[in-house]
């Protein structure tokens, strides 16, 4: 493998040549059957989407994948990763409905356009994963479109029927009427947004009591239409009032509850009666829209023990198509349940006046309609928290069906979806006796209808099509028509296909996007809590999904380790290649660089410091990565690449290269994490079979008294020799010109250890460019200190920032060296300023040394450099 070490050389290129390497000698094959006999991991990724996730996501769950697979291999751990393909689902129907134009009414073609765009985006996600160097998931374990996939979930949903978890029911749920189905809860709550809405107070005649009217509040004013009941508390006190009449208009009548007339009236009222809530059952109103059909309980009070008081007046709209707690009222009370809506989710034709509008579109025209009816009482601007399809971004509705789920420890999850393109349910019901069954998977539904198996086609419609007679009667059992919501798949199929190590010592990690309670990772706890009763997981990582940013570009010209570094740190593509992988790469290329003679003592030291220093970082990343903390594994590994540089900035010309054992050390750091750049500093300059890095041991890690003692030394010694910089910058003079002597000093209050530097002695002379040096803890003494104030730290006081400046510019030397003397030390100062005394703290204040002549000086808060320049 020859490498060019051109400073601009292209990293594409470059990890080309390692990706024929890698295949050439076989190197993923070999790594991944080298530690056979190691402690076994199993590491479970969320399946890979194939529609609807940013690819910024993707790349997320591949790279922690990746590193964690790579990262305990070199621990010599017997890795397992279990992933799939997740090719089902809205997502991929919607992206097939673009392609294709409106819903065909053909499922069969649509199943067919399916089937093969799946297949397609398979093979083009498989040249991405090989273009980045991806091992660990170019065999995906399942793919959710396969019959064996789907015989596997439906076994695991005749579980979950036989334990009474999986039924129909009846309630209130998020409905897009754009994709025509039921969602769950929580794809209902991942796009919402405010709305701005209108809460209105509205008074409907009471049939009995002439110019009296009963008032309620509503903040969703479109659902009137389907209005069929007024809900009072029985236990809570009703007011009969008469309001003031104003101009021509008479007086008004209006029962609210008591405690709500001061929130709910506007004007004066009197008091007529009061009313107990119990006395309000079964009075009739007239109601707001002229929609629905009479009926024995329609549009009459019924009363609700759990209706809230603290807010509105004390009475209830109830629209048991639109809203769960009206639904329970409906069930309660023998209330019908109006259908409204047409297929597409708008208003059907009985709502003549909006027929074919989506609800809350015609909210203002609902408003607008009863205000000139004067129903209105009184209405105010409001907001909502409205939520949108997240396949098409269509608004929500929240409406009364009966609908599939799957009752969880969290509560019902809503896995029935009224589509075509997922594992279909595996229930079949009696078409005369009603009569249902659950099949427990394709051989059990093969065995029904005399099939081979492998003759069934699993997916709509020709599973539809399956029927098998009743065990109960004559008739015939056919499938009911709702599929999987494709969530659930997932989360079944990564743990039940998975093999199982033997032993109780196995180590089990998951990798997914989101919350460790939402989500994949959620929802396969919930499952495996049902299915196994036993955890999911030892471990998760729980990945942040992509932000607003624009979405990363797929292109083939980008460095793949940029992508993966990329999604460890948290950063973009661009600036991963630019702040992480090129310094590295300008850093460790020019190997041809020999050191100088007289620079060899240096280079010794540099290349001890550099090897406690890289054990330390091995020893962070690897409690990062065991904590399950990648990102702060990666931040760590950015910290040591810029200690590197810094390092190796302060060595003059003719140091040297980095040791082999340095490169091959770091290259052991860096495989995890950028496996390309890794294998490039791991095997330069070895023969072309030499082992790859990822066959490597992670490197040694601990450090022992010694280590971290040089660890603080050179720290000291870098500190300075950045002084020394500062100092020569800003004097003009050239940073390799050997200057007779330099005279370290030290500021404030510290302990002994600040002052121990006889053991780097000949490394501050390297380091500071000087013939002698010299440690001399009253050094400050001979300079003079000029006090000014920082420019970013100016707190408001009696006297202007000008004014202190002024005051500490005409301090005497002693007084300014005794005020830098406490500052130092981390004391406040008192300074005289006019008339008036202010308090000024030690970062506020910027202590600058006057060196006397013929030195350079500078300083930090510890801290002091003379440099003699004659």
């Amino acid at each position: 493998m020859t490498i060019d070490f051109a400073a601009e050389a292209s990293l594409t290129r470059i990890e080309e040549q390692v990706r024929r390497f890698w295949r050439r000698y076989a190197v993923p094959e070999t790594v991944r059957a080298a530690r056979r006999d190691g402690p076994p991991v199993v590491i479970y990724q969320q399946p890979l989407d194939l529609a609807g996730r940013p690819w910024n996501d993707q790349v997320r769950l591949l790279a922690t994948t990746e590193l964690y697979a790579r990262y305990h291999t070199m621990r010599g751990d017997s890795v397992h990763v279990q992933t799939g393909w997740n090719g089902h689902g809205l997502a991929v129907e919607r992206t097939v409905e673009q392609a294709l134009g409106p819903l065909p009414v053909d499922w069969a073609a649509f199943v067919d356009a399916c089937r093969a765009w799946v297949a397609q985006e398979q093979a083009h996600t498989q040249d991405q994963l090989q273009r980045m160097g991806l091992w660990w998931n170019d065999s995906p374990a399942f793919d959710t479109t396969t019959p064996a996939s789907i015989g596997v979930v439906w076994s695991a949903l005749k579980q979950l029927w036989a334990a009474g978890r999986l039924a129909r029911t009846d309630r209130v749920v998020p409905i897009c009427p754009r994709c025509a189905t039921p969602l769950s809860e929580v794809e209902a709550t991942r796009h919402t947004a405010k709305l701005e809405t209108t809460a209105v107070w509205v008074r409907l005649p009471w049939e009995s009591e002439p110019d009296t009217y009963f008032l309620f509040w509503t903040r969703s004013p479109w659902r009137l239409p389907g209005m069929v009941a007024l809900a009072a508390h029985p236990d809570a006190s009703y007011a009969l009032v008469e309001t003031a009449g104003s101009g021509d208009e008479p007086p008004m009548r209006l029962v609210l509850a008591e405690m709500a007339l001061g929130r709910a009236l506007t004007g004066d009222y009197r008091l007529v009666r009061r009313l107990n809530g119990k006395a309000l059952r079964g009075m009739r109103y007239l109601p707001p829209f002229a929609i629905l059909p009479a009926a024995p309980r329609t549009h009459s009070v019924v009363l609700d023990e759990t209706l809230p008081l603290d807010q509105g007046t004390g009475l209830l709209a109830v629209t048991p198509s639109f809203d769960s707690h009206s639904l329970a009222l409906a069930g309660a009370h023998d209330l019908s349940i109006p259908d409204l809506l047409d297929d597409r989710g708008r208003w059907a034709e009985s709502v003549l006046p909006w027929q074919g509008l989506l609800p809350q579109e015609t909210e203002p025209l609902i408003v607008e309609n009863l205000q000139s009816r004067d129903l209105i009482y009184r209405q105010i601007p409001d907001s909502r928290t409205a939520a949108s399809c997240p396949y098409c971004r269509a608004p929500l509705l929240h409406l009364a069906r009966s609908t599939w789920q799957v009752e969880t420890a969290s509560g019902p999850w809503i896995v029935g979806r009224d589509r075509a393109w997922a594992a279909p349910l595996p229930v079949w019901i009696c078409e005369r006796c009603g009569e249902k069954t659950c099949l427990a998977g394709l051989d059990d539904l093969a065995h029904r209808t005399n099939l081979e198996p492998r003759q069934i086609d699993p997916h709509r419609p020709a599973v539809d099509r399956l029927v098998f007679p009743c065990g109960k009667c004559d008739g015939m059992m056919r499938r009911v028509l709702p599929v999987v919501d494709a969530a659930l798949e997932t989360a079944i199929l990564p743990w039940v296909t998975a093999p199982q190590p033997a032993g109780s010592d196995v180590q089990s990690l998951a990798i997914g996007l989101g919350d460790q309670h939402l989500g994949w990772l959620g929802a396969s706890t919930e499952m495996l809590a049902l299915l196994r009763d036993a955890l999911a997981w030892q471990q998760a990582v729980a990945l942040p999904e992509a932000p607003s940013e624009p979405e990363w570009e797929d292109k083939p010209s980008q460095p793949a380790d940029a992508l993966l570094w990329a999604a460890h740190s948290g950063t973009t593509p661009q600036d991963a290649e630019q702040s992480f992988l090129r310094p590295l790469w300008h850093l460790l290329a020019p190997a041809t660089q020999e050191a100088g003679a007289k620079y060899e003592r240096l280079r010794m030291q540099r290349d001890q410091w550099l090897a406690v220093r890289l054990r330390q970082a091995a020893g962070d990343i690897a409690t990062a990565l065991d904590a399950c903390e990648p990102r702060r594994a990666a931040q760590i590994l950015a910290e040591l690449k810029e200690d590197l540089i810094s390092w190796q900035s302060l060595q003059p010309p003719g140091a040297g290269p980095f040791s082999v054992e340095t490169r091959e050390n770091l290259g052991r750091l860096l495989a995890p994490f950028v496996p390309h750049l890794a294998e490039v500093l791991y095997r330069h300059g070895k023969t072309p079979g030499a082992e790859s890095v990822h066959l490597a041991a992670w490197p040694a890690r601990g450090l022992t008294g010694s280590d971290r003692q040089l660890l603080a030394g050179v720290a000291r010694g870098q500190r300075l020799a950045a002084l020394a910089r500062q100092a020569r910058v800003h004097a003009g003079i050239a940073q390799d010109r050997i200057l007779p002597q330099a005279r370290v000093g030290i500021l404030g209050d510290y302990d002994d250890e600040a002052l121990d530097l006889e053991p780097y002695h000949d490394l501050l002379l390297d380091l500071l460019v000087v013939a002698r040096v010299q440690v001399q803890p009253e050094a400050a003494a001979q300079v003079e200190w000029r006090l000014a104030p920082k420019a970013d730290r100016s707190p408001e006081r009696r006297s202007s920032t000008q004014a202190v400046a002024e005051a500490l510019e005409n301090l005497a030397t002693d007084q300014a060296a005794e005020l830098a003397s406490k500052l130092q030390r981390g004391m406040s100062i008192s300074l005289r300023v006019g008339q008036h005394t202010v308090t000024l703290l030690p970062d506020e204040i910027h202590l600058v040394a006057q060196p006397p002549s013929g030195w350079l000086a500078a300083a930090d808060g510890q801290y002091l450099v003379l440099l003699r320049v004659g």
